[in-house]
């Protein structure tokens, strides 16, 4: 362990909380007392003078503080005083306390972001929705394809995957097998969102797919959606492409560019799907391309729905 110190950064307080868990099992910590604190209601002070203070019950206890904001740069009820006390203690920890911190993102421009960062305490748990599942369903056979199946009824969503994990093994706590069957049954899907058909919309185009992206255009359409509303959605769209694609030229990760963008992590992950089919020179042209078709729909120039095919077979 380094320095019996850790700080989580994850969006999921569920997958921070299974790495906690981890952690402490394969510790020699395993039966000491936990004291917990959710640093929104209880003062960091707190916390520190509980690390600070022997227990004389146990010979060892966990000390567990939850967002721990002042790591995310939104957080002025933590005083310089209890920051310089916790450096303090970092640098001389008690063998006798297993500290961890959480966190859902980064101030990286903070000094003790930095300082944590360089002594390596800090753990960004960066985990895709397919391997959320593989950990949480250790233990169980499943059938090809339901990872992927499970990650699709639940958008990837790992809060969702976790809990629903939970109930699939429940369900098959005898036989110990998860199947396809069991997800169609148990697990509610989520319906696919406007964003989520215009992704697909985009990526049938790219595969050069027209007859499905022809089919996805008739299902955008069914959620009475005009033709100017399809076209915003596809701005949308390829405006989040062309920034997705510029910061991972500048070799940000995944996550990175989810908290600069501020948008779900999983979204994120599809649109780098459609990276190897799109240049920034054609994300622009594209982009220019339904202005474009806009004005000529709006001033009556042309026809909405020959347009939007035209888009398609254009591609």
């Amino acid at each position: 362990m380094k320095n019996n110190v850790y700080i989580f950064v994850h969006s999921s307080s569920s997958l921070i909380k299974k790495k906690i868990e981890e952690v402490i099992a394969a510790s020699s910590f395993e039966d000491a007392m936990i004291n917990q604190y959710d640093l929104e209601e209880d003062s960091f002070a707190t916390l520190l003078e509980d690390v600070d203070t022997i227990s004389f019950l146990t010979p060892k206890k966990i000390v567990i503080g939850y967002h721990f904001h002042y790591l995310e740069g939104n957080d002025i009820s933590v005083g310089e005083k209890d920051i310089d006390h916790f450096l303090k203690y970092i640098e001389h920890p008690t063998d006798e306390v297993l500290l961890f911190l959480t966190a859902t993102k980064l101030d990286n421009r903070k000094k003790i972001v930095k300082t944590l960062l360089q002594k390596g305490l800090i753990s960004s748990l960066e985990e895709s929705p397919s391997d959320t599942v593989r950990k949480s369903l250790v233990g169980y056979s499943y059938e090809n394809g339901v990872i992927p199946l499970l990650v699709e009824y639940c958008s990837g969503d790992q809060e969702r995957l976790l809990q629903e994990c939970e109930k699939l093994k429940l369900y098959a706590f005898d036989e110990k097998k998860i199947t396809k069957q069991m997800i169609e049954e148990l697990v509610k899907k989520d319906l696919p969102d406007r964003d989520n058909l215009a992704f697909s919309f985009v990526r049938s185009m790219a595969e050069k797919n027209k007859k499905e992206a022809l089919r996805q255009l008739q299902e955008l359409k069914s959620y009475q959606m005009d033709f100017s509303a399809i076209i915003g959605l596809l701005e949308s769209q390829f405006r989040l492409l062309y920034q997705v694609l510029v910061l991972n030229k500048q070799h940000y990760s995944p996550d990175q560019i989810a908290k600069e963008l501020e948008v779900h992590p999983f979204r994120v992950k599809k649109t780098m799907e459609l990276l190897p089919y799109y240049s920034q020179k054609a994300i622009c042209s594209f982009l220019n391309q339904l202005s474009d078709f806009d004005y000529k729909v709006k001033s009556g120039q042309m026809d909405s729905d020959m347009l939007l095919e035209l888009l398609i077979f254009n591609q």
